[in-house]
This record gives structure tokens, C-alpha cells and sequence, in this order.
């Protein structure tokens, strides 16, 4: 019971998300630290909520059990009746969705969890450790392919998402001052360093609307303009930044960054494998990876949230994920909630481009976006 009292959960929440990011720390492929804490926590979680006898919130409970409930069940379901040969995928993937649920329903028991605080210990932590590993750790360990800084995480994409996640949160909570302005500023320089063209472009567009709304605040200038004007500026941006490479066009860049358009074969071959029945159009083929570079069912990830959700949930599972991400979005606009706007948007920019749905810190964010009403700053 003293422990427990003694023990700050917000400090040990702030652990589990910078833990999770260390991929190159965990047991196992799947589990590490993080992982462990994640379930260390819901157990904590569950003990108070019977204790203090905390009424859960019933209606994002249930919206969250059948979400979760339907992505455990029906990817488990269709993957297993159709891509046996995925065993050891489909559990892992299984794993991740329901670790996901455990760390929202904690937060859902702790009503008075302050979330806030929470983020700001992650902060700090991971722009402490971050410096360090770049002054104490040796370049084979803490980069990719000796030019991509990725800390103690398997690639530089999932630090780049980590990044994203620390800049929406923050700004999420806290308002715009010159310590805001500082500590962006530091998260930025180390999405820089793992070279993501998705963490670069949304970032860029959100930094830029986030300034224009600043200075504009008093015109009434609406706010349609001012993504154009973003969009333009960012676009200007980039391909400014893009001469350093020596690169002739945009399309060479694209080339490069893309691996001979493998990109784009991705996205096809995803569409095409979702869209390979009528029972996979509506319910998806289940957890896995179903597209490839030169031909559908090949292994690999679309690497775009939008279709990789598609391809495994179908049309049903995309509504139950994005549609209330797309209703807040829009909710923001017209109630002139520029940060969550800006906020949002640079999220829907970034997954584009990365399948994040089985991480947890898409979910946080999601959690914050649907269930957490934020107080205009």
C-alpha cells in the first residue's frame, strides 16, 4: 500500500513510452522492458481502480473494447484461416494490438492519472538520453547504415515516430512560449538526424501553420489559407533544403529516398491485395503483411497506415480507427482549435507514410485525440 502511494505513476508512464521506443533493448523480438512495464502497470492500474473503487468511463470503454476487440478478433481470425504460414507474425502483431488495450484501459481506470506530467518527464528523458547516446555510445550501435541516428531503436522510422509523438504531446498540453519553442527545437534537430522524409515533411508543415496562426491570430484570415500558404512555404522549403544533395529534380530525390519507386509499388500491390474478394474488401485478410514490391501477398507492408489498416481490417476496421480521428479533425477546425488542428494534421501527414497501428504511441495519441477533450491554450 505505501509503495504503491510512494510509487509516481506518472514518472513510471514517462519510463514505459521511452522504453518502448528501445527496440534494440528488448528479450525478445517483441517484448522488452517497455513491454514488461506496460503490463506491470495495468496490474497497478486494476489493484487502485478496485481499491479506490473508480468507476470506469463506460462509453470510451466499450467504444475501446470493440475497436481492440474487433482488430484482435478478426485479424486473428482471417489470418489464421487463410495465412497459416504467418503463425509467428500474426501472434507477435496479436501481442502489440493487445498490449495497446492494456495501456488504455489503465488509463482509463487511473481517472486522475495526470498524463500531463507524464509527458513532460518524457520529454526530458528522451532528449537527456538522447544526447548521451550520441556523446557516449559507439556509431554502429546508435546509427543506421553509419548515416541515420536512430538511439537504442531498431531503425530511425520508429525513433522518428517516437519524435512525432513527443512534439504532438507537448504542444498537446502545453502552451506556446519560448520554452515550448526551445524544446521543439531540440526534438526537431533529432528528427533531422534519422533522415525521415515523413517526420521532416509534416513537421515542416506543422512548425510553419503553428507560426502563422501565432502571427495571424489577430486577422481573420481563415484558416484554409493559411495551410496553403504552410503548404506552399513548406514545399519552397524543401526543396531548398533538397539542393544541398545536388539533387536536379524532385523526382531524382524521390528516386533516391524511395528505392526506385518501391514506394509506390507498395501502395499498389496493397490496394490490390486488399481489394482481392469481396469478404477482404469489407473485413481485410487479417493481421500480417499482404503487399510487395513486385507483386500483392509478398510479405511485405504497403508502409501507409491508411492502406496496411485496410489491407488487414477492411473498410470496417478503417472506420472504427480513422473515422473519429477525421471527425476531431474537422471538429477542431470549425472550433477553432488551431493547435489540435495543426496537431492532427501532422499525424495524418506522417502515417501516410509508415504503418504505425500496431505501436502503442499511435494509440496514446489516438486516445488523446478521441477520449481526452483539451483545454484551448
Amino acid at each position: 500500500m505505501k509503495i504503491i502511494k510512494f510509487f509516481n505513476l506518472e514518472f513510471f508512464f514517462a519510463l514505459i513510452i521511452l522504453f518502448v521506443s528501445y527496440t534494440q533493448l528488448r528479450f525478445f523480438s517483441k517484448i522488452g522492458i517497455g513491454e514488461l512495464f506496460i503490463l506491470i502497470f495495468f496490474l497497478i492500474s486494476v489493484f487502485l481502480s478496485i481499491k479506490n473503487r473508480v468507476k470506469i468511463l463506460k462509453r470510451e470503454f466499450i467504444y475501446l473494447f470493440l475497436v481492440i476487440g474487433y482488430l484482435i478478433y478478426f485479424g486473428l481470425y482471417f489470418s489464421l484461416a487463410n495465412y497459416s504460414n504467418t503463425y509467428g507474425i500474426v501472434l507477435f502483431d496479436i501481442f502489440a494490438y493487445i498490449l495497446s488495450f492494456l495501456l488504455l484501459t489503465s488509463l482509463l481506470f487511473l481517472n486522475e492519472f495526470d498524463i500531463k506530467k507524464s509527458v513532460n518527464f518524457f520529454i526530458y528523458l528522451l532528449a537527456i538520453f538522447s544526447f548521451l547516446f550520441l556523446i557516449f555510445l559507439p556509431d554502429s550501435i546508435i546509427y543506421y547504415l553509419n548515416s541515420r541516428f536512430r538511439g537504442l531503436s531498431n531503425n530511425p522510422n520508429q525513433l522518428a515516430f517516437t519524435l512525432l509523438f513527443a512534439q504532438f504531446t507537448y504542444l498537446y498540453f502545453y502552451n506556446l512560449c519560448p520554452k515550448t519553442y526551445f524544446i521543439l527545437t531540440i526534438i526537431f534537430i533529432l528528427g533531422y538526424l534519422t533522415g525521415s522524409d515523413a517526420y521532416f515533411f509534416s513537421s515542416i508543415i506543422s512548425y510553419l501553420l503553428l507560426i502563422f496562426n501565432n502571427l495571424l491570430s489577430i486577422s481573420k484570415i481563415n484558416i484554409v489559407l493559411k495551410i496553403f500558404v504552410t503548404i506552399s512555404l513548406s514545399l519552397i522549403i524543401i526543396l531548398i533544403f533538397l539542393t544541398f544533395y545536388d539533387f536536379n529534380t524532385l523526382s531524382d530525390y524521390w528516386t533516391v529516398y524511395d528505392e526506385d519507386n518501391t514506394r509506390y509499388s507498395l501502395y499498389l500491390n496493397g490496394i490490390k491485395s486488399w481489394l482481392s474478394s469481396n469478404e477482404t474488401l469489407i473485413f481485410g485478410n487479417g493481421v500480417g503483411r499482404f503487399s510487395g514490391v513486385s507483386f500483392s501477398f509478398n510479405f511485405r507492408e504497403a508502409h501507409n497506415s491508411y492502406i496496411d489498416v485496410l489491407n488487414n481490417f477492411g473498410i470496417v476496421g478503417f472506420l472504427l480507427i480513422f473515422v473519429p480521428i477525421f471527425y476531431r479533425f474537422i471538429e477542431s477546425y470549425f472550433s477553432k482549435d488551431n493547435i489540435l488542428f495543426t496537431l492532427i494534421l501532422s499525424l495524418l501527414i506522417y502515417i501516410f507514410f509508415h504503418m504505425v497501428v500496431r505501436q502503442p504511441y499511435f494509440w496514446i495519441l489516438w486516445y488523446l485525440v478521441i477520449f481526452n477533450k483539451r483545454e484551448k491554450l
